[in-house]
């Protein structure tokens, strides 16, 4: 037999199946969740009674269930929402192990298959994950892997309508000191400060520095569980982002200098990548509210001090900005569909931006009273960081780049005054195997 993640229905994204090995034909499916669960990378016990897998809620959220080969009801043996990035048994059948980051510990963790408090496992590597256990017990190889990303700065254009000269269209000017991924940067209303998301410490968390990356503060400290998607208060005396702190994702809000941040959403809904209206009062974000069996999130708009989300797209929205005359809101769709779309501040006359067809590249994108600037890659081309103009309504080149940015989160932020650009790029991405021997 094997054991597969297969959805069963339109609204499952994947259940685990036992399928024939010799046919291929499905012999028993174990569990059918519906979304936004995802239940997948199924393993065998050793003794063949039992399969581990892990549920997903989100990219950054699982838990470990275990179910019998014959059927039954799934027992979850953990319940911490974090990140899961690879389970295996012991030969015992006894334990699993897993690779997580618990408490602000990132590495190798054992559980008893009954449940318990998971223990760590002390090894040679940095990063390690998708841990496997030999046949005998005695050995556990597992992938060291990390991706070192960096913030770059270049002299932007301003808007004058020329390309940045250079032979990438710019000169790197700053490359902060960090060997893990920093991403969502965005320089704050007056320009003289960066906030971002480095997970520098192990885990992902909330980060302030000045605009030429001194004076580095660490903004929040969740025990390890996600803090991201950062954005500047239009006064730059705030910064609203999304953390698992709670459970499931929610917005908060936090000082510029630091302090206990406030939790604006409380329910078990979706909600994530936060911003702010021009005025300050109301913070946009993503949620999955009008259907909470779903992963399609839209756009709603919650006073800042806390009152009723009202829902402003109904055809599905990933996050967004608002218009400088605040009369429209800008928006990309969920991963892997291309171009922007606006609204109307009141939720009417949703359309695409006709200009804009290439633009939306993941969440490398962002808004300025001049217009919108944004990274795309048109064929046999390196990616591009170009300007499109609310006056002339014509798109600019501004910075060909010399290496391809972080697709999964956003990398990219202009100052206001389109003097500076901040990109974030992949310098390297490592992977070794590594093995232990003498495991117990």
């Amino acid at each position: 037999m094997l054991a597969i993640s297969s959805p069963s229905t339109p609204d499952d994204p994947g259940s685990i199946v036992l399928i024939s090995s010799q046919t291929g034909e499905a012999i028993r499916r174990l569990t059918n969740e519906v979304r936004p669960y995802v239940d997948n990378r199924p393993v065998f016990s050793p003794d063949g009674k039992s399969i581990a897998y892990l549920r997903n809620s989100s990219i950054s959220a699982s838990e470990i269930y275990i179910v019998s080969v014959s059927g039954g009801t799934p027992k979850a043996i953990t319940a911490d929402r974090r990140s899961i990035t690879g389970l295996t048994w012991t030969a015992d059948s006894r334990e699993l192990i897993f690779s997580a980051n618990l408490g602000g510990v990132g590495g190798l963790w054992r559980i008893p298959a009954q449940g318990g408090t998971p223990e760590h496992i002390p090894v040679n590597g940095k990063n390690p994950t998708s841990p496997v256990i030999s046949r005998q017990g005695d050995r556990l190889a597992y992938t060291d892997r990390y991706t070192d990303s960096q913030f770059y700065l270049y002299e932007g254009p301003g808007f004058a309508g020329r390309p940045v000269p250079g032979k990438f269209g710019g000169r790197k000017l700053l490359d902060f000191s960090s060997t893990r991924e920093d991403t969502s940067p965005q320089f704050s209303p007056d320009g003289e400060r960066l906030v971002f998301t480095s997970q520098r410490t192990g885990s992902e968390e909330v980060w302030i520095c000045r605009s030429d990356g001194s004076q580095l503060k660490r903004l929040t400290d969740f025990d390890g569980r996600a803090a991201g998607s950062p954005r500047w208060s239009p006064d730059g005396r705030w910064i609203a982002f999304d953390s698992r702190a709670a459970g499931s994702p929610d917005i908060y809000i936090i000082s510029a200098e630091g302090g206990k941040p406030r939790q604006l959403t409380t329910d078990s809904h979706y909600d994530s990548k936060p911003n702010w209206s021009n005025d300050g009062k109301y913070i946009y974000f993503a949620s999955n509210r009008s259907d909470p069996s779903s992963t399609k999130t839209e756009i709603w708009k919650m006073p800042v001090e806390g009152g009723p989300a009202v829902q402003l797209t109904h055809s599905g929205a990933l996050e967004g900005f608002e218009s400088p005359d605040g009369k429209l809101f800008y928006f990309s769709k969920n991963r892997g569909v291309y171009g922007l779309w606006s609204v109307t501040v009141e939720g009417t006359d949703e359309k695409p931006v006709p200009e804009l067809k290439q633009a939306g590249y993941w969440r490398s994108w962002g808004l300025l009273k001049e217009g919108i600037y944004y990274v795309s890659k048109e064929p046999g081309e390196r990616q591009t960081i170009r300007f499109f103009s609310f006056v002339t309504r014509k798109v600019t080149p501004l910075l060909m780049v010399e290496k391809d940015a972080l697709y999964w989160e956003p990398g990219l932020t202009l100052s206001q005054n389109g003097r500076q650009l901040i990109y974030s790029q992949i310098d390297h991405i490592f992977n070794d195997l590594l093995l232990e021997e003498g495991f117990r």
